[in-house]
């Protein structure tokens, strides 16, 4: 029956206090068992200036939570403490509320407890859906960024495997990863958290962006087969793929940026970095790739003449 006595009480209330200075961490308001009881001392003694205070006395606080019980009723009461008076409950309000911020105050709330709390025997435990995410969120962005590096290394080994060469697998995934490396840098300058839909992007701009580079580096591929020379083969590829490519970047950054209108910020926070994504994708595929093919260009494919073009020897 601690949550009867005065001295734990007013820690809880210390724990209050301490939780609305952390304006910076988005904390907009705190309920705990010092503002129940001093609330429902209030609305017992209306007429009294002093009032809302703790009471002093164990007997008194006792009869507070069960003036709290007959009022709201004994299901809101075990939703504040239990039966034993022995946990309570502070609601913690979040305004705007982001992993990063969450994470520094539960933080600092662990610093709290082990400082001021555990010398009194007292211990807190997270809970409500923003622990929970907290929890949901760290493991769903580990797991999206193993899906990043396993995206990169299957697009290099399948691209380098039907290429021909390792610097095929190579030229396709640079352009690719070089947007992905932009956007991060770019969410890292607008403040955008990694949560769990802006965790998806990378893969998500990996495999529609690669395509760009490997209709370029094919078309070259093709040309240089039928015998032009590099700076030739680099013209006739981008103008062949250059066209093309413009149309289905656009078309599919407009199919994606209808999620910028979306009311869930995290949804239109992905349609934007999705959009920004593709259009890095496709200018550092025709702005970068030609310079690599001039100056470390691809090996030209053997062609071998069909069957009935070869000259009896």
């Amino acid at each position: 029956r601690t949550h009867i006595q005065p001295e734990i009480i007013r820690v809880a209330g210390d724990l209050g206090a301490f939780l609305r200075q952390r304006r910076e961490e988005a904390v907009g308001g705190v309920i705990g068992p010092y503002e129940y009881l001093t609330t429902t001392r209030f609305m017992v003694r209306p007429n009294d200036p002093d009032a809302r205070r703790l009471p002093d006395t164990a007997s008194e606080i006792k009869l507070m939570w069960d003036y709290y019980g007959l009022a709201r009723g004994p299901h809101r009461l075990r939703q504040v403490v239990d039966t034993n008076y022995w946990t309570s409950l502070t609601t913690v309000f979040l305004k705007d509320a982001n992993f990063i911020d969450t994470a520094r105050l539960m933080r600092e709330l662990r610093d709290y407890e082990r400082e001021r709390l555990v010398p009194r025997g007292i211990r807190l435990g997270f809970a409500g859906d923003v622990a929970v995410s907290q929890s949901l969120i760290g493991g769903i962005v580990a797991t999206q960024m193993h899906s990043l590096f396993w995206s990169l290394l299957g697009i290099f080994v399948v691209t380098a495997v039907l290429g021909g060469s390792l610097r095929w697998g190579a030229y396709c995934l640079l352009p690719s990863l070089l947007a992905v490396l932009v956007k991060f840098a770019l969410m890292g300058w607008l403040g955008i958290p990694l949560g769990v839909a802006t965790s998806m992007f990378a893969a998500m701009t990996l495999g529609i962006g690669v395509n760009c580079a490997i209709h370029l580096l094919e078309s070259c591929s093709q040309a240089r087969a039928g015998g032009a020379p590099t700076m030739a083969a680099l013209s006739r590829s981008l103008a062949l793929t250059g066209p093309p490519a413009l149309i289905n970047t656009v078309a599919v950054s407009l199919g994606f940026g209808v999620l910028t209108l979306s009311q869930v910020p995290a949804n239109a926070r992905l349609g934007l970095l999705l959009v920004v994504g593709l259009v890095n994708c496709f200018l550092a595929s025709l702005a970068i790739l030609p310079v690599l093919l001039h100056w470390w260009p691809l090996k030209a494919p053997r062609t071998t003449l069909p069957t009935w073009q070869q000259q009896p020897s």
